[in-house]
């Protein structure tokens, strides 16, 4: 998942108003890296042992999850995990002088650990998609709109 792969649905009215009948949607465009297994699958055996379409060296060049660099099955879920950390870390916590990523902290440390867990380059290391929702879930309703506000340095 990378920033161009998002489309999002444009609701003039929800700038204006700040409540709305319904909200901006966010679509994903983009699945270069998308597989189906069969519903009646374990999750064990729903593993990748390659590609599903080949690399591509292009102006859209984006860098792969570490597991599609070795060999051997991988877990396509534990990939899209590090795409959608690494999409943080890439867009929002770049080193504009080293043009390096460098985790750079948002000051909320359950985001940042969150963010920091899901491009972890250990597939085993990253959380689930269940597993970071609930994260985020424990977080929002634990935190008041007040303690969100914090100071630029």
């Amino acid at each position: 998942m990378f920033l161009n792969n998002l489309m999002i649905e444009w609701i003039p009215q929800s700038l204006v108003k700040h409540s709305t009948t319904s909200r901006p949607r966010v679509y994903l465009v983009n699945f270069d890296n998308a597989v189906q297994f069969p519903e009646e699958s374990h999750l064990s055996h729903r593993l990748v042992h390659d590609r599903p379409l080949p690399a591509v060296v292009t102006d859209y060049y984006r860098v792969d999850a570490p597991e599609l660099g070795q060999e051997g099955p991988y877990c396509p879920f534990r990939l899209d995990m590090w795409q959608f950390g690494y999409f943080f870390h890439q867009h929002y916590m770049m080193d504009s002088e080293l043009k390096t990523l460098k985790f750079v902290e948002t000051k909320i440390p359950e985001i940042d650990e969150l963010w920091t867990d899901l491009a972890s380059p250990k597939p085993e290391d990253r959380p689930t998609a269940v597993e970071a929702m609930s994260r985020l879930s424990e977080f929002v309703a634990s935190t008041t709109r007040g303690s969100l506000q914090i100071g630029f340095t």
